[in-house]
């Protein structure tokens, strides 16, 4: 990561937060000089520091349009996605737009900037619900989604990311990465 430019989409909620707080660490305690390129919609809920930060660019912006950055890009880290339930069951749009679209506008640009890597933030919620009598969730067992329950913008959306993921990655090469994360809770939320 020395020397490289990192697009961090969702750069004020939990995850995006967390990498955002990494990478500026890596620069400040081991001299990295990583740019990084914060994209949020309010840039308000980052903190003040972080705002005034040379090292940290902050875009407004919302992923469901199309993105047009400046310069090198090395690294995405795509975040941003509505996370809670409350915001899934009110605005279920805008949660399958952030996911799909977003996904898409952000593997579109790690194309065009010939992106060294890319990582997708995904769910367990992937795998739906259980079976009867199912325990557990494996790479390869998948539980039901009611693909016409609102509810499932979430689910669906990330679903559809991923394989726009693997897409993007046998037809053109892109080095993407799927993080599918369960039960995430940490300090700030």
């Amino acid at each position: 990561l020395q020397g490289k430019t990192v697009l961090i989409t969702g750069a004020s909620g939990m995850i995006g937060t967390y990498m955002l707080q990494i990478l500026t660490m890596l620069n400040d305690k081991r001299g990295y000089g990583i740019r990084v390129l914060a994209m949020l919609r309010n840039a308000a809920k980052l903190p003040e520091e972080v705002r005034e930060r040379e090292d940290v660019e902050i875009i407004v912006h919302d992923v469901t349009e199309k993105l047009k950055i400046e310069g090198n890009v090395d690294y995405i880290i795509h975040a941003a996605s509505p996370a809670s339930p409350l915001i899934m069951q009110n605005k279920p749009v805008e949660t399958i737009a952030a996911n799909t679209l977003g996904t898409f506008h952000t593997l579109s640009l790690a194309k065009e900037k010939n992106a060294e890597g890319y990582m997708f933030i995904s769910s367990r919620e992937i795998y739906g619900q259980p079976a009867e009598g199912q325990e557990f969730f494996y790479e390869d067992t998948y539980g039901f989604v009611d693909q016409l329950n609102p509810r499932s913008c979430y689910s669906e959306g990330k679903k559809a990311a991923e394989t726009m993921c693997v897409c993007y990655h046998e037809e053109y090469g892109l080095n993407t990465k799927i993080a599918r994360l369960a039960h995430t809770y940490g300090p700030g939320m």
